[in-house]
Parts: C-alpha cells; structure tokens; sequence
C-alpha cells in the first residue's frame, strides 16, 4: 500500500525542509520557487517538497534538471493530508502570481 508520508521518512534530519503546497499549473509560479531554491541551496543544505499534481508537473521536473536541484526537490503528487509536511517544514511557501483566498495559508 502507497504511503503518502514516505518521502518524510526519507529526509535527512540535517537538512532544512522548504514545502510548498498547490496545483502545479502556471498560476502557482513553480518556476519561481525553483530559481529561488537554487539560489538558497547554494549556501544552504536544504530540500524542497512540493505537495500536488497538475498539467506543469514535467516542466518543473525538467527545470530542477536544468538548475541541476533535481536531488533536493520532491515532487509527491497529490497528498490527502499535507500537514505532517507543513508541520515538519522549516519554511513554507507560496509563489503564487494570483490567488482569491488562499486556503493553504488559512
């Protein structure tokens, strides 16, 4: 059976925890988040999880190739409760170019 919690088993406890949580569609501005964790990893042991799945999820998986962060970033799909994440994270957050009301943040 598939546990959605596996890939917080996995983590290394040495490393700082960056979770992002949301549909992977252009409106979430993924590629942000990436170009800014490359950028924070640089000085930093750090790993990033992005919990949810959408249409952009080969792109974003094509971009960490590219800024070479493809090791530290986690893509888990969708995660029916993403609060062991949140509550494990040491930063969440939320690239978004746009949002009503962002429930993730409530």
């Amino acid at each position: 059976m598939y546990d959605e919690h596996e890939y917080l088993e996995q983590l290394d406890p040495s490393y700082r925890l960056v979770v992002a949580c949301g549909r992977l569609v252009p409106q979430k501005n993924y590629p942000l988040l990436l170009q800014a964790f490359a950028k924070a990893r640089s000085s930093n042991k750090l790993k990033l999880i992005i919990l949810g799945e959408g249409r952009l999820r080969r792109q974003i998986i094509t971009l960490a190739q590219e800024l070479m962060i493809s090791a530290d970033v986690m893509l888990t799909g969708h995660i029916t409760n993403p609060y062991p994440y949140m509550r494990r994270s040491d930063v969440f957050v939320l690239t978004s170019l746009w949002e009503g009301m962002s429930i993730v943040l409530l």
